[in-house]
């Protein structure tokens, strides 16, 4: 929850280890979820670039991983 409606159009994963294997990068629309990305791995360092977007809450579906997930940075940009 981002606190207030927020627009950006590109995000920063950086997972410590090489676990997930599928996910969806999501932003709450109205009751329901909508998937802007879909994606297998994430590693070190992953740069999402998309259109903008507006929303006041984000959330990473881990869908697949092979091990508990180890997230280590998120964060949003609006460049």
């Amino acid at each position: 929850d981002l606190g207030e409606v927020t627009t950006f159009n590109r995000v920063l994963i950086c997972e410590l280890f090489d676990r997930i294997q599928n996910y969806e990068l999501q932003i709450r629309s109205g009751e329901n979820w909508r998937t802007i990305h879909t994606g297998t791995k994430i590693g070190g360092n992953c740069n999402l670039d998309f259109d903008p977007v507006s929303a006041r809450e984000v959330r990473l579906n881990i869908i697949k991983a092979s091990d508990g997930p180890s997230i280590s940075e998120f964060r949003l940009y609006n460049d």
